[in-house]
């Protein structure tokens, strides 16, 4: 930059618009060119404070440790006109950040102490303090802002982990119950004739303790899915992204019929496989009573487990860690019937995590989840081990 653009600089800048052509000229004396490389450090956070600095171009950004976390935090950016330490012509304090270069940067640097000097030898010199003040006091205002905002952020972070601690001591508990439950629940299940008489309970105790969740949270229920944003969306999306699922389906078993032996006596369609009683009445009962219960189990697994730790985690990957975190839990409850039922919970529940991820509205996945379990159950007839 050219003497010129530097007298030009020092006009047009509003802490030097009251002083003389004379004083311009000692200033721009006193003061050194610096240039930066992009990332490089400025100033770091507890160095002494001796200079100040006038950026000519590029751009800087405000950095702030923090010595709990031991997390670098972006607090604030720089741009040309900014000045950078002026805090050291008021104290001598050591610096409360660190400075580093966005882009390439040219700046000046001018020497506390000679501006100080100069200042005694020139008394316009003394109106550069008094906008520096002004300035000061405006970046100060700026940062309460900014540290309000910070604490309402973090506030909201303490609920959240709070919220998410208590969900998982209510899942912990209800698959400590399954785990304690699965030697009598196994001796059950070669009596009765379909498990309807042992889910129904245990569905019934999982929406005990989920809607114990949501009452003790005092978390809105949108948070949980209970919402009617998006919900054409979320029904559209729910019936025909099912559609080619049930195509496959109806594949996977001719496939098994004709490649398995073991299932060679099957039809590829079964519609009373799950009930004694080969009536129609007792088909609608059953599917009735099936999807009775999936709005619960869609509750606890994408509404509460999966909502909530999509809430909590960070980062890009926070939506397929919840998805498969979920499901995880929720398949784990399932267990006591099967490993293979347990393995089929986890499979379809990545894909109906999915379908809640795009609309966070339950309507969706709830019907989803009643068409792949009626039509691959009641419909197909798909039989999973015990």
């Amino acid at each position: 930059m050219s003497k010129e653009n530097y007298t030009e600089f020092f006009l047009k800048n509003p802490l030097f618009s009251g002083l003389s052509e004379g004083s311009l000229k000692a200033l721009y004396s006193i003061s050194q060119d610096v240039f930066l490389k992009q990332d490089e450090c400025l100033m770091k956070e507890g160095e002494e404070a001796q200079d100040i600095f006038f950026i000519l171009e590029g751009d800087l950004r405000v950095v702030k440790h923090d010595q709990d976390t031991q997390i670098y935090h972006t607090i604030n950016h720089l741009y040309p006109g900014d000045s950078v330490g002026e805090l050291t012509l008021f104290d001598k304090a050591r610096r409360s950040a660190s400075i580093y270069a966005v882009t390439d940067a040219h700046l000046l640097k001018i020497a506390s102490k000679e501006l100080h000097k100069l200042s005694r030898e020139r008394e316009d010199i003394s109106t550069i303090y008094l906008e520096l003040s002004k300035k000061t006091s405006q970046k100060l205002r700026e940062t309460t802002d900014i540290a309000a905002m910070a604490l309402k952020k973090q506030v909201e972070e303490y609920k959240n982990r709070a919220n998410i601690g208590q969900i998982f001591i209510y899942s912990i508990v209800i698959l400590s119950l399954f785990a304690y439950s699965t030697l009598p629940l196994r001796h059950v299940l070669t009596v009765v004739s379909n498990t309807t008489y042992i889910s129904v309970p245990m569905i019934i105790l999982i929406s005990g303790f989920v809607f114990l969740f949501i009452y003790s949270s005092r978390l809105p229920l949108y948070v949980f899915g209970f919402t009617m944003a998006n919900w054409k969306k979320s029904i559209f999306e729910g019936f025909f992204f099912t559609l080619p699922l049930l195509v496959l389906i109806v594949l996977g078993k001719w496939l098994a019929i004709h490649f398995f032996q073991t299932y060679q006596s099957e039809h590829l369609f079964e519609p009373f496989a799950f009930s004694k009683e080969h009536t129609i009445q007792a088909w609608i009962v059953l599917n009735f009573v099936y999807c009775l219960f999936v709005p619960a189990q869609e509750l606890m697994a994408r509404g509460v487990l999966q909502g909530l730790l999509e809430k909590f985690l960070i980062g890009k990957g926070r939506i397929m860690t919840s998805i498969f975190v979920s499901n995880l839990i929720f398949s784990a409850g399932h267990l006591f019937l099967s490993e293979t039922i347990a393995i089929t919970v986890f499979v379809a529940g990545l894909y109906l995590g999915w379908l809640y991820s795009r609309t966070h509205n339950l309507l969706g996945v709830i019907l989803a989840h009643c068409l792949l379990g009626v039509w691959g159950f009641s419909v197909v007839g798909v039989v999973l081990s015990q």
